[in-house]
Order: C-alpha cells, then sequence, then structure tokens
C-alpha cells in the first residue's frame, strides 16, 4: 500500500524526492501517513482534490484492515514544538 501512494504521488509534486509514506497498523485499520515538501501541500490538498481522488483509490485497493490515507501538515508540528 505504501508504494501505492508513492507512484501515486510522486509524478504530482516538484519535489519527489521529498515524498516519506510512514504506516501506522492498527486492529482495524492501517493509516498511511503522507508528508512532502512544504511548496507541495497546497497542490496536494488544494482545490483540485488530488488528495481526495489518493484516498479514494488508498480506500478501494485495501484488503482485511481498512486503509486511511491522511497528509501531515509538518508545518503544525512545528509551530507547536515553539
Amino acid at each position: 500500500m505504501q508504494d501505492l501512494v508513492e507512484y501515486m504521488v510522486r509524478p504530482l509534486v516538484a519535489h519527489p524526492d521529498d515524498v516519506q509514506v510512514s504506516v501506522v497498523e492498527g486492529e482495524a485499520s492501517l493509516l498511511l501517513e503522507l508528508r512532502v515538501n512544504a511548496a507541495d501541500y497546497a497542490r496536494l490538498r488544494g482545490p483540485q482534490g488530488h488528495l481526495r481522488a489518493m484516498q479514494a483509490v488508498v480506500a478501494v485497493a485495501g484488503g482485511p484492515r481498512k486503509p486511511v490515507l491522511d497528509l501531515v501538515d509538518d508545518q503544525d508540528a512545528d509551530e507547536d514544538e515553539e
């Protein structure tokens, strides 16, 4: 599932080498945390809906555990630490 997300995201961003997907496994779900370069965040989240489309693909491709794709905004985490 991690490879699928990377495959979908890399062509859409200006900084494909900065794409990171972390997997957090739960009993009933599989959380895929997507991190991209700050310059690419708006490109995925924006009005064109790339993130929503990818979330739909991931949901359909899921196995026994429900996969959930989340775009993590590291800028918010940096501001919280200050």
